[in-house]
């Protein structure tokens, strides 16, 4: 499987936020597309810094976890709401062109925002991922 996702194929964009029909169809058929270059590099900063903001005040909160299994390899953590919280997730929300390229991908004249997810589970961790189905993580 992780050969696989080493493996997807990445999609070019036609204008800025604007990608290929190849990467909507893509997107349709796979329920997933990879366009990389989508962000800059001065998104990406930001967000690895929001990211270490979220993991290193997860003490404080009862939305993140820590599911690394103690003394055994790797990191396995997972946290919700950053937006609300992080300034640099929220910036990323509000001001970059996210919006734009989920629109566009998924052929829709508007999004609705409600809930944000980090996964961080390094390669080579123990803890198994817990079988799940996503539905129960949407607070809707």
């Amino acid at each position: 499987m992780y050969q696989d996702l080493l493996q997807l194929q990445s999609y070019d964009f036609e204008s800025p936020s604007v990608p290929t029909t190849d990467a909507t169809e893509a997107y349709e058929r796979d329920g997933v597309v990879s366009m990389r270059g989508a962000f800059s590099k001065e998104w990406i900063e930001s967000l690895a810094d929001g990211m270490e903001i979220a993991i290193s005040d997860s003490l404080k909160r009862d939305t993140a976890f820590n599911i690394s299994n103690p003394g055994e390899p790797g990191f396995f953590f997972y946290d919700t709401f950053m937006w609300q919280r992080i300034s640099q997730f929220k910036e990323f929300v509000f001001e970059s062109n996210v919006a734009d390229i989920a629109a566009n991908v998924m052929r829709s004249k508007g999004l609705i925002f409600y809930f944000d997810f980090m996964l961080v589970k390094e390669p080579g961790t123990s803890s198994k991922t817990p079988w799940h189905y996503d539905e129960a993580y949407w607070p809707i």
